[in-house]
């Protein structure tokens, strides 16, 4: 028996070190972690192509950035401007609007042809054929006009120039510049969510400040990249903060308790164990870890520490008997509270949100490996001390024992709170609100958001991330979709839209736009050209194609696959969206999509959905307990943590916290860690011989309690929704867990295990 446990024991301490060695490496590459606020949001409430494309739309939207650059005089801020575009060249997250102008400039010459203004190629007639001369004649003759003979040689109608100013929206991608100021705009390489890429472009926009902050120089800031990088900077503080509010006061009760340093170290070998496997788990089933599931394991240390605080309690509770009958002595209760934990986390995992998939994953892994070293590990560290030593510490912990027998409600106690629970439901149920709108879930910086309507009124620049998103069986039926949408609206709607469509319209139109102009303006009035510019008809080339053009990567990524279908994301701001929303009414391959609305219906959804789920957890729960103890009496259990989730949602209501999805996931915590407490009460009750029924249950339950508790301090609104549910929970679980004693003593009494008296 020795023998197999060193053997469990070196086999655990090696899958530690390899987690640690796996856990660097995936640091160190960079981009494991997350900040998108996208990566809160349901994964399965949206059509395939609706949520791959709101997804692409997202990262193509929020890579964009914009800066404005003001000083003193307009010859500082150029200068200023000068610097701060080498500055991010040389960072190398940063690509200049110029270098997607200058590819795009080239594609549409190269495809001048083929392209058109016109929403339908048979709408270029004869007459805008006519048009197309005239203005190219004013654009020859302007004295500041963009053209070069050899321009002219091959695109003598300047379709190029016409095609910029028609394919482009007409608001939403200004370069322009007021009273001075200078605009730097561009896209980053990486994700704007990427913490790696966060740095590396705000440390050069913040060195770039602080060096030019005694000229006058000031910046207005526009872009997902710098609000992602404001949330970072509050989750890590939000981490901070709790983690070590949660440490101190953890380390604080061990000591009251404990009177043993010894303790303290312990019980942060089975955390820091916990926390290895945790982000272990984490790392190796998900390419990315959003910051929030840290924040969320920064208040984790109080569930994982339990198993520490359990081992620990046999000491002085069985004046340190030999460690095998410590084991047996709460191996079974422990490992069924594991269990049971692991499936109330777990739920955390049904719904298809990437968050709460990675914290589901995170408390399993953390809640096996410290379950693990609590039973593994501690056991070789903590030995029996002396006789005289072990009869001193049984009497401080008879005395503390005493002190926890007077929290024991009694009937008025009872009573009293069961009032004012009814009258609080009552309270939740005529006054509750809810709240599924996730452009409240994480506040935005004022000061962005000002800068960021400062660039918007200088330049025109817009960041709307909402979209007419058209799909179909293969790229051209995507692309038909999305030309018939584009028809039906009227211009000045139209105008405002960037489709990628028509920078790269279907195979059968670009033949036929082709053919139009052909014989429409090119062979019908080149020889009048020609001759205008004194130039022999054979030089000229209007048909001759640029070799190895590609399409611009910032067109590139405004199409997709999802399934067997194609996609196409033409970004559309508000101001589109009466006309865009009537043209794709009634049809089954065009939307109108505006993310905020449509995520914020998926978690409406889910969140009523949540109740059903909760009702699953207890019912698996309870088959648990009916499989391992037989008898109904046994479902007790789940009296304690059922009021918990109750009183969890009425206690964030009556604190002013509106219900929502988030809310509703603190129910799966208390469900899983809610149960342990009756667990182990019903468990000595019914002659089982443990000894955690006491003490060790409420410095637990401080522990879990404290930890979630400081999560109800958080700036994003999801952690601290969560918090309030599972603090308030857990603390009703505890204090009613006497419930499951009370069964489990007329179970025993019936069996004659003990006599009912002394339950």
């Amino acid at each position: 028996m020795l023998g197999g446990r060193i053997k469990l024991l070196l086999g655990y301490l090696v899958a530690c070190v390899l987690a640690a060695a796996f856990i660097a490496f995936r640091l160190m590459g960079g981009g494991a972690l997350d900040t998108d606020i996208q990566s809160l949001l349901p994964a399965k409430a949206l059509k395939p192509p609706v949520r791959e494309a709101m997804v692409q739309a997202g990262a193509a939207a929020s890579s964009r950035v914009a800066m404005l650059v003001s000083a003193p005089t307009p010859e500082k801020a150029q200068a200023a401007a000068d610097d701060l575009s080498k500055r991010l060249k040389d960072s190398g997250v940063f690509v200049d609007a110029a270098v997607d102008g200058e590819q795009t400039g080239r594609w549409m010459f190269a495809n001048r042809n083929q392209l058109r203004c016109e929403p339908k190629p048979e709408d270029f007639d004869a007459a805008a054929a006519e048009g197309v001369v005239q203005s190219s004649l004013v654009q020859i003759y302007s004295p500041v006009g963009p053209v070069s003979g050899d321009m002219l040689l091959r695109d003598p109608f300047l379709l190029t120039i016409r095609l910029t100013g028609c394919l482009l929206p007409s608001t939403g991608f200004g370069s322009g510049s007021e009273d001075g100021s200078v605009l730097i705009s561009g896209r980053l390489t990486g994700s704007a969510f990427r913490l790696d890429t966060q740095a590396s472009f705000t440390e050069a926009v913040e060195a770039w400040r602080k060096a030019h902050d005694a000229d006058g120089v000031t910046i207005a800031r526009a872009g997902a990249a710098f609000h992602a990088e404001d949330g970072a900077k509050h989750a890590r503080k939000d981490i901070s903060t709790v983690g070590v509010a949660s440490t101190l006061g953890i380390v604080l009760l061990l000591l009251v308790v404990f009177r043993r340093f010894r303790a303290l170290p312990l019980t942060v070998l089975v955390v820091a164990a916990g926390y290895l496997g945790s982000v272990a788990a984490v790392l190796a089933i998900f390419p990315t870890v959003h910051m929030l599931t840290f924040v969320f394991g920064s208040a984790f240390v109080g569930v994982t520490a339990d198993y520490a605080i359990y081992y620990l309690a046999t000491g002085p509770m069985t004046r340190w008997q030999a460690r095998a009958e410590r084991h047996d002595l709460i191996f079974r209760p422990v490992t069924l509270c594991m269990i049971t934990s692991i499936m109330g986390f777990g739920c955390l995992g049904l719904f298809g949100v990437p968050i709460f998939s990675q914290m589901a994953v995170f408390a399993v892994g953390g809640l096996l490996s410290a379950w693990a070293c609590a039973f593994l590990v501690v056991p070789m560290f903590d030995p029996a001390v002396s006789p005289q030593r072990a009869e001193r510490f049984a009497a401080v912990w008879a005395r503390l024992e005493g002190l926890r027998a007077r929290l024991t409600l009694n009937a008025w106690g009872v009573a009293a709170f069961l009032i004012l629970f009814t009258i609080g439901g009552v309270w939740t149920l005529t006054h509750v609100t809810t709240l599924d709108d996730v452009r409240r879930f994480q506040a935005r910086s004022p000061t962005l958001v000002a800068e960021e309507e400062a660039v918007r009124k200088a330049s025109g620049v817009g960041f709307s991330p909402n979209f007419l998103l058209s799909w179909g069986q293969g790229a051209d039926a995507a692309k038909a979709s999305e030309a018939s949408v584009l028809a039906a609206l009227p211009p000045e709607a139209r105008s405002l839209i960037l489709s990628p469509g028509r920078f790269d319209p279907a195979e059968a139109e670009r033949q036929a736009s082709q053919e139009r102009v052909r014989d429409l303006l090119i062979n019908p009035h080149l020889p009048t050209r020609a001759e205008l510019l004194g130039s022999p008809l054979s030089e000229f080339k209007p048909f001759e194609v640029p070799q190895n053009v590609k399409l611009p990567d910032w067109i590139a990524s405004l199409g997709g696959t999802a399934g067997k279908l194609n996609y196409l994301i033409a970004p559309a701001p508000e101001a589109a969206a009466p006309a865009v929303i009537a043209a794709t009414k009634d049809r089954a391959d065009a939307a109108y999509i505006d993310p905020a609305s449509a995520y914020s219906d998926a978690f409406g959804t889910y969140r009523r959905l949540a109740g059903w789920a909760v009702i699953a957890a207890f019912t698996a729960i309870g088959v648990v307990l009916l499989a391992v103890y037989r008898r109904v009496e046994s479902l007790s259990v789940l009296i304690a943590p059922a009021l918990g989730v109750a009183g969890g949602i009425i206690a964030a209501s009556l604190l002013g916290t509106p219900l929502s999805f988030f809310s509703m996931m603190g129910a799966f915590v208390v469900v899983g860690t809610g149960a342990d407490y009756s667990i182990l009460r019903y468990e000595a009750a019914i002659g089982r011989r443990s000894p955690l029924a006491g003490l060790p249950i409420l410095i637990t339950a401080l522990t879990a309690i404290l930890s979630m508790g400081l999560l109800s301090l958080s700036s994003t609104y999801p952690v601290r929704a969560f918090g309030i549910a599972v603090a308030a929970g857990l603390a009703i679980s505890y204090g009613f867990s006497f419930v499951a004693a009370w069964f489990g003593a007329r179970v025993a009494a019936r069996v004659g295990d003990i006599d009912v008296r002394e339950a």
